[in-house]
């Protein structure tokens, strides 16, 4: 997840103000209001050093174009970032999660065409200043070429241990049937076979 930062906050020399311009300019300040003016100030500061809460309601769902990903919106932050990882955990190789052409950085749902084969684990989080609230996540399960070799395989497998041999060859007729679709599609073949190979039920004679 990137964010791009602009503007040089640098200051020189000649722009600094001398101790005793400083002293001058705070003479004529009462004590209290001086007080309440530090104390405005320092809340400020400790607003800008924390980071904004975890965005809620985050949720995924399959749409027409692509997967929807919807959360409530957060108090004070100036944006978001939203991450996808095949793994429930942040640590895992992930992708940026590319929003729709427009998108303002602010609205809290938009659909998106970044999407991974298997399980799919969209994080967002709400970020102030320089600082990023923990990430949230919501699961969705995407079927795709190497997901449907996989579940295939599985499924097979349950059909290598049905004793009665119609019914077993049915039971692999059914899923000729369900996964044809995906047979012909790059990345289901190899899928299928290597997830069959670790099938700990002898392959009956008729496969």
């Amino acid at each position: 997840m990137y964010r791009m930062e602009a503007g040089n906050h640098r200051k020189n020399k000649a722009q600094e103000k001398s101790p005793m311009h400083r002293r001058s300019l705070m003479a004529g300040v009462p004590g209290a209001l001086l007080v309440a003016l530090l104390m405005l100030a320092s809340a400020g500061c400790n607003v800008i050093n924390e980071p904004p809460d975890p965005p809620t309601g985050v949720t995924a769902e399959l749409v027409e174009g692509g997967v929807r990903i919807s959360w409530n919106p957060v108090s004070k932050a100036d944006g978001y970032y939203i991450l996808v990882t095949s793994e429930p955990y942040q640590e895992s190789s992930g992708e940026d999660v590319f929003p729709p052409q427009g998108w303002d950085g602010k609205t809290t749902s938009f659909v998106t065409e970044t999407m991974l084969d298997g399980d799919n684990y969209y994080w967002v989080a709400a970020w102030r200043a320089h600082l990023t609230s923990e990430a949230v996540y919501a699961h969705i399960r995407i079927v795709g070429p190497k997901t449907a070799g996989e579940d295939k395989a599985k499924a097979l497998c349950d059909c290598f241990k049905i004793a009665n041999t119609e019914n077993a060859i049915a039971c692999r007729e059914s899923l000729d049937l369900q996964y044809d679709e995906f047979k012909n599609k790059e990345g289901f073949e190899q899928a299928f076979w290597e997830e069959l190979n670790k099938c700990n039920a002898e392959r009956p004679e008729w496969w």
